[in-house]
């Protein structure tokens, strides 16, 4: 198993390269004390992370002191500790920090399937520490340690969702026996991939539980809540943006939601679709959707088409903020209005939140949801992204 590293207190962090020309070498190094991390990267991932950097300390206080050029150099190494496969990056002000964390790049699509699998494949380099972690136990997640790889979607048969009615799955979802099938790549937070039987019905869906999830520090922790009142909303707007969602308080590693998997060509997405006028219409009402849930992480690979041809948006955790969070890749449609059958959608919140989305969010985040429907209402048109970092969520697919 690799091992995971989390730094509170670093005494610098620095890149550079290693080798001749042409051969070079990218790497991330982290020094804390006698602990010394290094991680391989491309050089890509090394110069989109230094120009967001660049915007970030442009906001910031300038500080008293900056390091010499000889201080940045790389330190001698053996090899790297691990390959970096997704990086992210973030401003907390509240411990006036900037938060790094590095994922390991997931190995389980060039494993044999009788090959063993576990939480090995996933390895993270935090700095610095969060105010609370991931809080599966250990001993269950060496029962649900497996990865469920893209080749492993891909290995379905295109007609694996059954067709059943919006009203059927909801009643699989929220009545159906659990069966974890394996942790989903590509997540920030502990997602699964599981099986539900209901009866003579046997689907698959989603399923996220709250004990799981990473601890935000502006949006605190039940994501999971939050998914499911973007489902409610978008029922009670008959808008069908987003897949059937319920909340489940006897699912196997605790309360979580549980969502429909939708059966998707995962090689599409926003970036992929756009310029296809055949989704143009529908990824509008998606993007004006967003604008009502406050979508502060709408990435291009949030947006699925299922092989029926139906767009649907998913992982929809970081929405319904209070304050101003929109971070979305679907900017195209900046200036242009807003879609007709989303503005009636506003004008009925105006008229009545839901009670099915009240009951998942706080007084203030419903008032604020009928605040944005209102403000959509009077101006009716895509707004512009703002000329920072802040517009774009990350990473962009």
């Amino acid at each position: 198993m690799t091992e995971s590293f989390e730094l509170s207190q670093p005494d610098r962090v620095t890149v550079g390269t290693v080798g001749p020309v042409g051969e070079r070498v990218f790497l991330l190094q982290v020094r804390e004390a006698r602990r010394l991390v290094t991680m391989k990267l491309e050089k890509s991932q090394i110069s989109t992370l230094c120009r967001y950097l660049g915007r970030l300390l442009k906001e910031l206080p300038r500080p008293d002191e900056l390091p010499s050029g000889a201080s940045l150099e790389l330190e001698s190494f053996i090899e790297p500790d691990f390959v970096i496969g997704a990086l992210g990056v973030a401003y907390d002000p509240e411990m006036d920090r900037i938060v790094l964390v590095c994922d390991e790049v997931d190995r389980t699509e060039d494993q044999d399937d009788d090959s063993p699998r576990d939480d090995g494949d996933l390895s993270s380099l935090r700095l610095p520490t969060r105010p609370e972690g991931a809080c599966v136990p250990e001993d269950e997640r060496e029962r649900t340690s497996a990865h469920v790889s893209a080749d492993e979607f891909a290995r379905e048969p295109s007609d694996s969702a059954p067709d059943l009615s919006s009203g059927k799955w909801l009643e699989v979802l929220a009545t159906g026996d659990i069966e974890i099938e394996g942790r989903l790549p590509w997540s920030s937070n502990f997602s699964f991939l599981v099986s539900v039987r209901c009866g003579d019905a046997y689907v698959r869906a989603v399923y996220k539980p709250g004990r799981g999830e990473r601890y935000l520090w502006d949006f605190g922790d039940e994501l999971f809540r939050r998914e499911v009142a973007a489902y409610e909303l978008s029922a009670f707007l008959e808008l069908a943006l987003v897949p059937e969602t319920v909340l489940r308080m006897d699912a196997p590693l605790g309360e979580g939601s549980l969502q429909r998997f939708v059966d998707a060509d995962f090689e599409q997405h926003y970036f992929t679709l756009v310029s296809d006028p055949a989704y143009d219409a529908r990824l509008r009402e998606l993007a004006g959707f967003d604008l009502l849930l406050n979508n502060a992480d709408r990435k291009s690979g949030h947006v699925l088409l299922d092989v029926r041809g139906s767009i649907w948006g998913i992982d929809n955790g970081l929405c319904f903020h209070t304050q101003p969070k929109l971070r979305t890749v679907m900017w195209d449609f900046a200036g242009e209005p807003v879609p007709e059958i989303v503005v009636e959608a506003a004008t009925r919140i105006v008229a009545e939140v839901p009670a099915s989305v009240c009951s998942l969010l706080s007084e203030p985040e419903a008032i604020a949801l009928a605040a944005r429907a209102r403000a959509l209402e009077r101006r009716p048109k895509f707004p512009a992204p703002a000329d920072d970092h802040r517009a774009y969520p990350w990473p962009l697919v």
